[in-house]
């Protein structure tokens, strides 16, 4: 059963157009029987406190990590985004790169360097 508040987040997400079901129900084929019929409900539910993304474009625990903030404010991570940080373009993924090592062969190879710190990009200190 949805509370007011979560009944009135699932509205703003199926509104927004941001919520891709397909892609959803794809990337977490074990979804119980009854919320793939409503996977919205699932990621208001228990998707996104679970870090699941509801589109290929947003990532809910990487957009926390860019925008602490938003962990500190009364906005869910994807509401956040619909309402504030579409327009100012926030980050919503890690950097891909950003999981390598500092020490990795391919890394150092690649040249790959921190955006903040210049350095070799470890997954501790550097997310896009």
């Amino acid at each position: 059963m949805l509370t007011d508040s979560q009944r009135a987040y699932l509205r703003k997400i199926l509104n927004s157009g941001l919520f891709d079901r397909r892609y959803y129900l794809a990337e977490n084929p074990g979804v119980h029987w009854l919320f793939r019929l409503f996977p919205a409900r699932h990621f208001v539910l228990m998707g996104e406190g679970a870090g699941l993304p509801p589109n290929r474009a947003f990532s809910p625990w990487a957009y926390l990590r860019h925008n602490p903030d938003v962990a500190q404010s009364s906005y869910r991570p994807f509401e956040h985004y619909d309402v504030c940080g579409r327009k100012e373009q926030q980050l919503t993924q890690d950097h891909p790169e950003a999981a390598l090592a500092a020490d990795c062969p391919l890394s150092q190879q690649r040249g790959w360097l921190c955006c903040r710190t210049g350095g070799a990009i470890s997954c501790r200190s550097c997310i896009w």
